[in-house]
C-alpha cells in the first residue's frame, strides 16, 4: 500500500501517533515550497534581466550581432541597417563570411578559430565588408566570447562612427557666432512652444497605443495584448495565483449560416458586452478569435473564476441578439485553466484552457469545465477516463462490425387515434456485451466527426425494419433523431430518396427529430432539410420544445408536424402549477397552428391524467414501456 502511494507521487508516509515525524515532514515540505518559490522568483528576475538586455542591445548605437558556428543567431537594428537588411528573418542563419569580400575570408576564419580555442585575437579586425546589395564598405570588427539563448557563441561589435568635435571659431567669426546665438535663442523659444503643443500629441499617442491593444468590433482587448498580460501573469504566478477563461460559442458555423457575417458581428458584440459587464476590476477580457473570448482572472481562486464563468455562461444563454431579420440565442462552452506557481509556459495555460472548453463542447456545450491534468484523475476519475478512452476505440469498431443496435419506446395516443408510433433510440454493445446508452458515446462521436455515419446507420436500419414490418402487413412509424452534422450533409437526402425507392416504404413511416435549441443555431440547413424530407412525405418533430424565448416564432421557418415538449415540463406535474400551465399554453398554441403535441418522460398515471386534460396528443415514457429491442407494445 505504501509502495503504491509513493508510486502515485507521495513524498513521504507519516504514521498516526508519531507527531515528531509529522512536524519534521511538514517543515521539510515547507522548505521545499519556499525553495520552489525562490527559484520561481529568481527565474522571473532572470527573464526580466534578459528582456532588459535584449532591449539594450536593440537600442544600442553600435552594430551588434551574435554568431554560432559561423551563422548569425541575432543581430540588432543597427547591424541590420548597416548591412541593408529589413529584419532579422532575412539574416537568420546567414554565414558571417557572406558579409565580407572573398579576399578577407581567410583572415576572418583565422580570427573565429582563435576565439573558439580561447586564444587572443586583435582588439579590432579591419575588413572590407559588403552590404546585401553587394555595395562594399569598410568594417572594424571587435570580437568576444559570449552566450545567447544558452548557446556558446561569438559576439561581434561594429562601433558607431565617432563624431568629431566642432573646431573653435576664428576670432573674425565671433560676430557671426553672436548672431547665431541670438537666432538660437529664438529657436529655443519656438522649441518651448512646440513642447507645450506636443502635450496633446502625447495624449494622441496614448490613444493610438490603446487602439493598438483593442479589438475594434467589440471594444475588448485584442489577442496580442491579452497574450502579453497572460505572460506577465505566468511570470508572477509565484506571487499571485490567477486563472484563464476560454469561451467559445457553440456551433459558430451554424450561426454564420443562419444570420450571415454581419449578423454574426452583432452577436459577437453582444457577447463581448455581456463579458465586459461581468468582469472584475482586475480581470482582463479579450476577443481571442472570431468566435472566442478570453478572460484573465488575476488574484482569483479557481472557485471564484468558476463562478464568473458560470455567470457569463448563463448571461450568454439568456441573451437574445436582435438583428434586422433574426432574433438569435447562442450558448458558449467555457474552459478554465488555473495559473499557479507550477505553471511555467504561456502556451501551457492556453492549451489547458482550450482543452477544457473543447471538453465542455464535447459534452453538449453550454457548460463550464475546469482543466484537470491527467495525474489529477487518480482514484474516482480513473475509471471514467479509462472508459472514455475505450469508447473512442469502440465507436469505429461499432460501425465496422455492426455493434450498434436500436431499441424502441412507444408513443401512445391519449385520444384513441390509430397508428403504431415508436421512438427509435440508439445503443452500442461494449467489449463485454454490456449495453451502452447513446448519451455516453454520442458526444465523443461528435468530437471525432462520426455522426453522419452513425445517423446513416440508424436511418438504414430503421428503413429495413419498416420494410420488414410492411411485408408482415404491419404499418409502423419510427421517430429518428438527426444530428446537426447530417443536416449540413447535402448528399443525405439523395441517399435517403434512393433508399425509400429501393425498399418501397412510405415516406410518412419516417419522422425526423431535431432539438429546438440546435435548430435555432442551425436554421439555414434545418430549413433546407425539412423542406426536402417533406417532399419525400417524411415527418418532422421539434423536440425539447418550449425552452426558448421565441419557440413558436421558429415554426415560421421550420413547419414541424409534431412538437415534443421539453421533458423538464413533464416533471412534478401534479404539484407544479407552472409546469401544467406551460404545457397547456404550448398545447393550445400548437393546436391552433395544426401541430400534434407529444409529452415525453411520463412516469406515472397522475401525470397522464393531467396531460389528457390539457389536450396533449401523445405520451411517451417508462411508465408506459421502457425501451425494448422489439416493436412489442400493444396499442389496442
Amino acid at each position: 500500500m505504501i509502495e503504491d502511494a509513493i508510486a502515485q507521487g507521495a513524498n513521504n508516509v507519516v504514521f498516526h501517533g508519531v507527531p515528531h515525524h509529522l512536524q519534521t515532514t511538514l517543515a521539510r515540505e515547507l522548505r521545499h515550497v519556499n525553495s520552489h518559490r525562490t527559484l520561481r522568483r529568481t527565474g522571473t528576475a532572470l527573464q526580466e534581466s534578459e528582456k532588459r538586455c535584449q532591449a539594450l542591445l536593440n537600442s544600442a548605437q553600435d552594430a551588434i550581432a551574435y554568431v554560432h558556428e559561423g551563422m548569425h543567431v541575432y543581430a540588432n537594428r543597427n547591424y541590420l541597417q548597416r548591412f541593408g537588411f529589413a529584419d532579422f528573418d532575412e539574416m537568420a542563419g546567414l554565414p558571417l563570411l557572406d558579409l565580407v569580400i572573398a579576399g578577407d575570408h581567410q583572415r576572418l576564419k583565422d580570427c573565429l578559430i582563435k576565439i573558439a580555442r580561447g586564444e587572443k585575437v586583435p582588439d579590432v579586425l579591419e575588413l572590407e565588408g559588403k552590404r546585401s546589395d553587394g555595395t562594399p564598405m569598410p568594417l572594424c570588427m571587435e570580437f568576444a566570447q559570449a552566450s545567447y539563448d544558452e548557446e556558446t557563441c561569438t559576439q561581434i561589435v561594429i562601433r558607431a562612427p565617432v563624431v568629431e568635435p566642432e573646431p573653435e571659431p576664428e576670432p573674425a567669426a565671433e560676430a557671426e557666432l553672436e548672431a547665431e546665438v541670438e537666432l538660437g535663442s529664438e529657436i529655443l523659444d519656438l522649441d518651448e512652444e512646440a513642447t507645450e503643443q506636443s502635450e496633446p500629441e502625447t495624449d494622441l499617442e496614448k490613444q493610438i497605443d490603446n487602439l493598438r491593444a483593442q479589438d475594434l468590433l467589440t471594444g475588448l482587448y485584442n489577442r496580442i495584448y491579452f497574450m502579453e498580460q497572460l505572460e506577465l501573469a505566468v511570470d508572477s504566478a509565484s506571487e499571485n495565483d490567477a486563472c484563464m477563461l476560454y469561451a467559445e460559442l457553440d456551433n459558430y458555423r451554424g450561426i454564420i449560416d443562419q444570420v450571415g457575417h454581419v449578423g454574426a458581428d452583432t452577436i459577437i458584440a453582444d457577447v463581448a458586452r455581456l463579458i465586459e459587464d461581468r468582469q472584475g476590476q482586475n480581470d482582463v477580457a479579450a476577443r481571442f478569435g472570431d468566435f472566442s473570448f478570453t478572460v484573465l482572472c488575476q488574484g482569483r481562486s479557481v472557485r471564484s473564476a468558476e463562478e464568473l464563468a458560470e455567470e457569463i455562461r448563463q448571461a450568454i444563454e439568456d441573451h437574445i441578439s436582435e438583428g434586422k431579420k433574426h432574433a438569435v440565442t447562442v450558448t458558449a462552452s467555457i474552459g478554465i485553466a488555473p495559473i499557479s506557481e507550477l505553471t511555467t509556459e504561456v502556451q501551457e495555460v492556453l492549451a489547458n484552457a482550450t482543452a477544457a472548453s473543447a471538453q465542455a463542447n464535447a459534452q453538449g456545450g453550454n457548460r463550464v469545465e475546469v482543466f484537470a491534468p491527467a495525474e489529477a484523475f487518480a482514484g474516482e476519475h480513473d475509471g471514467e477516463h479509462k472508459g472514455n478512452a475505450e469508447l473512442a476505440g469502440q465507436l469505429r469498431q461499432a460501425l465496422d462490425k455492426d455493434r450498434f443496435f436500436l431499441v424502441f419506446q412507444p408513443l401512445v395516443s391519449l385520444h384513441g387515434h390509430g397508428g403504431e408510433y415508436y421512438e427509435t433510440l440508439l445503443r452500442m454493445h461494449g467489449d463485454d456485451e454490456e449495453e451502452i446508452a447513446a448519451a455516453e458515446f454520442l458526444p465523443m462521436a461528435e468530437q471525432y466527426g462520426m455522426m453522419k455515419d452513425i445517423d446513416r446507420w440508424v436511418i438504414h436500419t430503421a428503413v429495413d425494419i419498416v420494410h420488414k414490418e410492411n411485408q408482415a402487413d404491419r404499418q409502423v412509424r419510427l421517430f429518428l433523431k438527426i444530428s446537426p452534422q447530417s443536416l449540413a450533409d447535402e448528399s443525405l437526402i439523395p441517399w435517403l430518396r434512393e433508399l425509400i425507392e429501393e425498399t418501397g416504404i412510405q415516406g410518412e413511416s419516417l419522422v425526423f427529430e431535431f432539438p429546438e435549441s440546435q435548430a435555432v443555431t442551425n436554421l439555414k440547413p434545418a430549413r433546407v432539410f425539412v423542406r426536402k424530407i417533406k417532399e419525400l412525405k417524411c415527418g418532422f418533430v421539434l423536440e425539447q420544445f418550449g425552452t426558448g424565448v421565441n419557440s413558436f416564432q421558429l415554426l415560421k421557418h421550420l413547419p414541424a408536424n409534431y412538437l415534443k415538449i421539453d421533458r423538464g415540463f413533464s416533471q412534478e406535474l401534479c404539484t407544479n402549477e407552472k409546469h401544467r400551465d406551460k404545457i397547456k399554453e404550448i398545447t393550445d398554441q400548437g393546436h391552433a397552428l395544426g401541430k400534434l403535441i407529444i409529452a415525453e418522460f411520463v412516469e406515472d398515471a397522475a401525470s397522464m391524467s393531467v396531460l389528457y386534460q390539457v389536450g396533449v396528443n401523445y405520451v411517451q415514457g417508462n411508465f408506459l414501456q421502457e425501451p425494448e429491442k422489439m416493436l412489442s407494445y400493444d396499442f389496442s
